[in-house]
């Protein structure tokens, strides 16, 4: 759904400060309408959030900003991403495959990461998407920053997936300290990095040898997402000069397009920017923010995520709570009761016969013997660990749920591309010294992807 906002706020992230920029809808396109630059000093800086918030708000005022509402884009350098590939499968099962994956693809705790996904899922053919993790403390610390300013993000992804693209086109946005890069395919979006490369205005070897080093990081860029890539785009601080484009052109082999914000957006006259790359960056987001469920990825809502609960929701939950917090006092208060009455009938029983005294320690015994067990408490992280390496060492399937009882018994099912391949996963299974008893069950095929569905139940030794 569109949002009705009539103008709408980009906010980008660089090394010296916060750039804002305003945008309107037009029929015809966005325009700029106005530009604001927060730059960071010793007295205004992320670690001094009271003060930042409050030279935001007094710097827009002044600047003539209209609105509140906007979409946040972060660095590349706080984004690590994964390109991935899974079968034909529907919204729900590709999501419980993202979800168990992740934890293999990323070394850092989930709990530090805010994560999304890239791409259409598609029940019909293979699907190509890039998972995308933000560091969460640095983005959470900007949108704290920015709600004490008193604006309203309704999505927060990545820069560089912002950009204009087409298909294996490289795009580069050079800013005044950073560089940073976008991959893109048919397929969408392939892969963002963050160049580790000087500015030019610090290399003191001059532009020839800037645009040698800036071609061998395209050249190890390209090889690592494919080496498909025949376009570039540029969007530059400032216009690079001939010198520069031609040792990029000869050295990387591809096709050089220079782009400056006038080819992109129809500019307010009142509006300057020495930035442009910055300034590009900002009504980039800003034109994203008139369809935020249109976002790439949005670390705000993601596709991964699990939805809060509505307000009927909760209530019910509550009361459903409070119910069964009232049977469980009626059950305990009861269980006294009986309990009273059945020792007494106990102890008359014993004085009445030998017998029954007998029978009577041997319920005492029993009770003693399930006490443990009631006292125990089932450990289900080390399953899940034995099992990590084997589920992520093959490619042949996918693995959909995971079950684990308190006695450590496992059932695992998932699907795989052909029935041949599921013996190697419970041959797999098997040679681990963590799991016993590995056996397979029943095999299905989905007659729209053509994928074998299965189940392998075993237990877990627990050495």
């Amino acid at each position: 759904m569109k949002t009705t906002h009539k103008s709408i706020l980009g906010i980008t992230i660089s090394r010296q400060g916060l750039h804002f920029t305003q945008l309107k809808k037009r029929s015809k396109g966005h325009v700029i309408e106005r530009y604001f630059a927060m730059m960071f000093s010793e007295k205004l800086s992320l670690d001094t959030p009271q003060a930042l918030a409050k030279a935001i708000q007094s710097g827009m005022e002044k600047a003539g900003f209209t609105t509140n509402t906007a979409i946040l884009g972060v660095p590349s350098g706080w984004v690590i991403t994964k390109e991935k590939q899974l079968p034909a499968s529907d919204k729900r099962e590709a999501i419980e495959i993202l979800n168990l994956q992740m934890f293999n693809d990323f070394s850092i705790s989930s709990q530090d990461l805010l994560v999304d996904f890239s791409g259409h899922l598609n029940e019909n053919n293979k699907q190509h998407l890039l998972l995308v993790a933000g560091q969460k403390n640095k983005i959470e610390k900007i949108l704290n920053l920015l709600a004490k300013a008193q604006l309203k993000v309704i999505g927060a992804l990545p820069t560089a997936l912002g950009v204009t693209q087409k298909n294996d086109e490289i795009i580069l946005h050079i800013t005044d300290a950073d560089i940073e890069l976008t991959m893109y395919t048919k397929h969408g979006y392939a892969g963002i990095e963050h160049l580790s490369l000087k500015p030019l205005a610090l290399c003191d070897k001059g532009e020839r040898a800037w645009a040698k080093q800036l071609s061998d990081r395209l050249k190890r860029s390209r090889l690592a997402f494919g080496g498909g890539h025949r376009r570039l785009v540029i969007y530059a601080a400032a216009p690079l000069s001939q010198i520069i484009v031609d040792e990029i052109t000869k050295r990387s082999g591809m096709s050089i397009h220079c782009s400056q914000i006038a080819e992109c957006y129809r500019v307010n006259d009142a509006i300057t920017g020495k930035n442009l790359a910055a300034y590009h960056a900002a009504a980039n987001m800003g034109s994203l923010a008139f369809n935020p469920s249109g976002l790439p990825v949005n670390f705000i809502d993601s596709k991964l995520s699990v939805k809060s609960p509505s307000r009927w929701a909760k209530k019910k939950l509550a009361l459903f709570m409070a119910a069964g917090f009232g049977f469980l006092i009626l059950g305990l208060v009861g269980y006294a009761f009986y309990s009273s009455y059945r020792v007494k009938q106990i102890e008359s029983d014993i004085a009445a016969s030998k017998p029954l005294a007998d029978q009577a320690k041997r319920l005492k015994n029993k009770i003693r013997m399930v006490s443990p067990w009631l006292d125990k408490r089932s450990s289900y992280i080390n399953p899940m660990h034995d099992l990590s390496p084997i589920i992520g060492s093959s490619n042949l399937f996918y693995i959909t749920s995971l079950t684990i009882s308190d006695s450590h018994q496992m059932l695992i099912r998932g699907s795989a591309k052909s029935r041949t391949d599921i013996p190697t996963l419970t041959k797999e299974i098997r040679s681990s010294k963590h799991f016993t008893g590995a056996t397979s069950g029943p095999i299905s095929v989905n007659p729209k992807t053509g994928r074998h569905h299965f189940e392998i139940t075993l237990i877990h030794s627990g050495k």
